[in-house]
């Protein structure tokens, strides 16, 4: 999360500590190049690390100047990863403001949703010693298998009957234990709305297809910590 303190803060940073190279977000893609999209999918962005882009506080994974032939709706599913939704028909192409192409997709096409509710062996919240002082955290869910159509992980903070995303992880298939939420370190920052739950709080966790689609939420879960 990047309130206006913490902005100012890194900031600061950069100008004080020579080492730190300014380090903005940028959005990336997720669904394939080219991929079909199912009728209740879209084209799913999250975000990566830059130090060559225009400086931005704002959630890069909602890029409201993006434009294709037809409207497009922005479904944010948690903060830095939201879905894009179109109702164009056959091929269609999304560009940015500058009118440079940020990806072509066909509409029309049948994927059967086949995501599992997340089952986790394990999900811990650690610390560490954080660079020059002050502590890092980082929640690991931990998993027999990962779903072939997962490509990312939702954590939600549940409270009655509400499920607030606090997080996510794009799937890494080299590990059982995905970093579903964690601090972005001395010069990064998180997309703003990224909240670390308490160690108290109950928890939820959902996977994400490559057009945006969710699976059922898990079982309420209590974080371990260690």
């Amino acid at each position: 999360m990047r309130t206006a303190l913490a902005a100012a803060a890194l900031l600061w940073a950069h100008a004080s500590d020579a080492k730190c190279m300014r380090v903005e977000l940028v959005p990336q893609v997720v669904t394939p190049a080219k991929a079909t999209l199912p009728a209740d999918g879209g084209v799913l962005v999250g975000w990566s690390s830059s130090t060559d882009a225009e400086p931005s506080n704002t959630d890069p994974s909602v890029q409201a100047t993006w434009k294709t032939g037809a409207a497009l709706t922005i479904e944010t599913l948690a903060p830095g990863l939201s879905v894009y939704r179109t109702k164009a028909t056959g091929a269609f192409t999304i560009v940015d403001a500058k009118r440079k192409a940020v990806g072509t997709f066909t509409a029309g096409g049948k994927v059967a949703l086949d995501l599992p509710a997340p089952a986790p062996s394990s999900l811990v919240m650690s610390h560490s010693e954080g660079f020059r002082g002050g502590e890092r955290y980082e929640i690991d869910a931990t998993f027999a298998a990962i779903p072939a159509q997962a490509v990312a992980l939702v954590l939600y903070k549940v409270a009655g009957d509400k499920r607030v995303p606090q997080s996510f992880t794009l799937v890494d298939r080299e590990r059982k234990a995905l970093a579903v939420y964690a601090d972005p370190g001395h010069c990064g920052w998180n997309p703003p709305g990224t909240m670390r739950p308490a160690a108290t709080d109950a928890v939820e966790l959902a996977w994400v297809d490559a057009y945006g689609r969710l699976s059922a939420p898990s079982a309420a879960l209590k974080l371990t910590t260690k």
